[in-house]
């Protein structure tokens, strides 16, 4: 089992060595074995994809450099996660929320763990992010307000060429941020299916370069792709859901030229 932290640029903190959580570097370690590093544009789909193609572990985990599932269990009763913890099983909500530092100190406490202690997650053949609702709106109509609908349009057709229904695609929720720990036999389903379809989708899309947001269309395609997915498949896997838990910057934390935090004096 191996839980891969991914950056675009190099960590600026250590995490322990040789276990289970591991950082990956986006433009660097993706650089071996068989690749796609020179498709920019498909973001963490590189690193997916050279899992798919290089990785032998019967899980595979991804994570991100301020966004991670949180497993309220792992770190039950630590101090300074008690009140993280009771938020997770009191809201039942999809996100929790945490200074950029605390968050790393969650990520570090978390790969201090021994093998054995990740054992549980091999009761599931899927673990993923509790979902973000948007109640009497469906995907189809969230992805048309916070982005092109017209890439929409040709995402529903690759789709349809997949064998999914436009009414696959009517769910009001999505999974948001990409983030999930699968079985290797699930991951290479669905990896093959997000190939053929990000095969497609960068021949029939050109991203908006001049806005960096939109330009992530094929990250924000490939959340719809997994919830889609996710939803048609859900019944065959054993499942668990988590909120994620995110890393920001308060008001009161400034960066420091190291690239690590302190409290603003």
């Amino acid at each position: 089992m191996m839980i891969y932290q991914i950056n675009h640029e190099p960590f600026s903190y250590n995490i322990y060595e040789n276990g289970v959580v591991c950082q990956f570097v986006i433009g660097q370690d993706d650089r071996t074995g068989e690749n796609i590093t020179d498709q920019n544009l498909l973001l963490e789909g590189r690193f997916m994809y050279w899992a798919w193609k290089n990785a032998k572990d019967d899980y595979i985990g991804l994570q991100y450099r301020r966004r991670y599932l949180y497993f309220p269990d792992m770190l039950k009763g630590v101090n300074g996660f008690r009140d993280l913890t009771f938020r997770a099983e009191i809201s039942k909500d999809w996100q929790l929320r945490c200074t950029t530092s605390r968050f790393q100190r969650y990520v570090i406490e978390l790969s201090k763990r021994p093998a054995d202690e990740f054992e549980w997650i091999k009761k599931y053949d899927l673990i993923t992010s509790i979902p973000e609702h948007y109640p009497g709106i469906s995907i189809i109509e969230q992805y048309g307000i916070s982005h092109d609908a017209k890439d929409w349009d040709i995402f529903e057709q690759i789709m349809i060429e997949e064998g999914f229904t436009r009414e696959h695609m009517t769910m009001q929720y999505l999974y948001t941020s990409n983030i999930w720990v699968m079985r290797w036999e699930v991951f290479d389903i669905y990896m093959k299916l997000w190939w053929r379809v990000m095969q497609k989708l960068v021949t029939r899309i050109t991203p908006n370069l001049n806005d960096s947001y939109q330009q992530r269309v094929f990250g924000f395609l490939t959340e719809r792709l997994f919830t889609i997915w996710f939803t048609r498949m859900s019944f065959q896997f054993r499942q668990k859901h988590f909120p994620i838990l995110f890393g920001e910057l308060s008001e009161d934390t400034v960066v420091k030229e190291d690239g690590t935090t302190a409290l603003r004096r």
